[in-house]
């Protein structure tokens, strides 16, 4: 989703989940619609995707997955 998309100096970035911790990863964004955004380089396809970062998210912070409509 883009929301999940946030700028880091001239490039974007977004936050995963690995192992219950936020992860930070530069990526390259594609293809763009009001609600989506292509990633094409940066994260594997499947990665689990913070949607909504708030500015108290940071690389290594600890976080836990909620399911969709939770």
């Amino acid at each position: 989703p883009a929301s999940a998309l946030f700028r880091r100096g001239e490039t974007w970035a977004l936050f995963t989940v690995e192992e219950g911790r936020a992860r930070e990863h530069t990526v390259t964004v594609g293809h763009e619609s009001a609600t989506d955004s292509e990633i094409t380089t940066g994260i594997s396809p499947g990665a689990l995707v913070i949607r909504h970062p708030t500015d108290r998210i940071r690389d290594g912070s600890r976080v836990t997955p909620v399911a969709p409509g939770s």
